[in-house]
């Protein structure tokens, strides 16, 4: 796995840099890159960093050198763009030019759901609604000691920037729960779903994906209704706010995330959301990206707290995934129960609090390189590892939770999972105090947080960062505005 940091490409580069372009443009789309749409001579997908500010002109100058321009974003000098091959040497030798790199394709999870779920027949009766005062936690909860503090993330906009929402998302999250009005989407959904392959039909875009993953994000962080009743959430109070980048094939593109985040940004630096706002990124990739981490800084710069996940290339020294291994990033690892199974329902039993005995390092969960002291990029670990959530296997994009129920897995694993939880914890410090800045909110989780020391032939310091974050514990210490 490559941990070195982006540094795009300067001049020199181009020759090598030629082939590999090259060698991308017959993948079409396979590896990195893209071949642009109708464009039979081959152009690659692009993200372009200018020197000087993107002004009108100078826009128009740089996009001289390309076929299409997806993305304009002044706020970092940046641009997505296809490119001719042909015209990649005179791009890469604009003076204008301060960086070029490739508009990466990754996929952001790889794997999600118990994989012992059935998808038995429907039952016959609707799953109790969402309408009960009291909400029934779950073991992961428990662990995050998210319950009993005071709060709960009310008037905190949570943006999870993932795959969207299904169409019928109130028939699995609370009525109340998700901002419509400022949800958006980036990048296409595509031709095709998971359920009909041969009769093909289009994504309706924007906030809407048909991949649950973003769904299942949700879930954790406001609750859901289940066949035992009402699951509570981190952060029942507050709100979601759906942001696709994700398409419903599990892939991405990094310029759709830096469209994603500086969205997020954008929306807070011009006052349209006033309130706190923190950003659920559950994504990953193997390599880097320059622009997206601008996009990050800038988005941070706005007061916008960014949480994000170590990732589930673990557990090779190294194994951090992009962007959980910038420093800026609150990144969080994944743990599980220890207890799990002992009882016929243990998914809702107590986890006996601040007992380091009682987690395990998810062998998934990525690690941190040996270049670096253990605990400096991975910042606290949290549920994700059978982790009781909601995720969609069956029909229930459009047929209902009746039909749905029993193609939905509660089970759900990957430090995608172990975000939300430590997010939700952020919405509850973020509604104390509002005015946290990224740095506050991360000293004070590291400074709060369960140490969970190595063990050996299982895991080593280099994959538990400051250890377990405790809700109770962090809000508690969270100072008041």
């Amino acid at each position: 796995m490559d941990t070195k940091p982006s540094r795009g490409l300067q001049p020199s580069s181009w020759p090598s840099f030629k082939h590999t372009l090259a060698v991308f443009a017959l993948m079409a789309g396979g590896w990195g890159c893209a071949v642009a749409g109708g464009d039979t001579n081959g152009s690659v997908s692009l993200l372009v960093k200018s020197r000087t500010p993107l002004t009108p002109d100078l826009i128009s100058a740089i996009s001289s050198h390309a076929s299409h321009v997806a993305y304009v974003w002044p706020e970092i000098n940046a641009m997505a763009m296809s490119v001719p091959l042909s015209k990649m040497g005179e791009l890469v030798a604009d003076p204008a030019v301060a960086l070029v790199e490739p508009d990466s394709q990754v996929q952001p999870e790889d794997g999600s759901s118990d994989s012992s779920a059935g998808t038995s027949s429907a039952v016959s009766t609707m799953v109790p609604p969402f309408a009960s005062t009291g909400s029934l936690q779950t073991w992961n909860l428990s662990m995050a000691q998210t319950a009993g503090t005071g709060f709960s993330g009310k008037g905190v906009t949570v943006a999870v920037v993932d795959s969207g929402l299904p169409q019928n998302w109130p028939e699995f999250l609370p009525l109340t729960s998700v901002d419509l009005t400022h949800a958006a989407g980036f990048g296409p959904e595509g031709w095709g779903d998971f359920h009909n392959p041969v009769n093909a039909v289009r994504g309706v875009g924007g906030h809407i994906g048909l991949f649950p993953h973003g769904l299942a994000v949700a879930s954790i962080i406001v609750g859901f209704p289940s066949e035992f009743g009402p699951v509570g959430g981190a952060a029942p109070g507050a709100t979601i706010l759906p942001i696709r980048v994700i398409n419903q094939f599990n892939y991405s593109w990094f310029s759709w995330w830096t469209a994603g985040i500086l969205y997020v940004g954008r929306l807070k630096r011009d006052g349209v959301l006033p309130g706190p706002v923190v950003i659920n990124f559950s994504s990953q990739a193997v390599g880097d990206s320059q622009i997206v981490k601008d996009a990050i800084d800038f988005t941070i710069g706005q007061g916008v707290i960014f949480v994000t996940i170590a990732g589930n290339f673990g557990p090779a020294p190294g194994s951090i995934a992009f962007p959980g291994r910038l420093p800026e990033s609150i990144t969080a690892g994944a743990v599980g129960w220890t207890g799990e199974f002992d009882t016929p329902e243990w998914f809702f039993d107590a986890v006996p609090p601040n007992d380091p005995a009682q987690v395990y390092v998810a062998r998934f969960s990525g690690r941190e390189p040996g270049t670096v002291p253990p605990g400096s990029l991975i910042d606290v670990l949290a549920p994700g590892s059978f982790v009781f959530g909601e995720w969609l296997i069956g029909p229930g994009f459009s047929d209902g939770r009746e039909v749905a129920f029993d193609s939905i897995s509660n089970f759900i694993f990957g430090t995608s999972f172990a975000c939300p939880h430590v997010t939700g914890i952020v919405a509850q410090m973020l509604e104390k105090n509002p005015a946290l800045t990224q740095a506050q909110v991360e000293a004070i989780l590291k400074d709060t947080a369960l140490a969970i020391p190595p063990v050996p032939f299982a895991w080593g310091p280099d994959a538990t960062g400051h250890g377990l974050a405790r809700g109770s514990a962090a809000v508690a210490a969270t100072p008041g505005p």
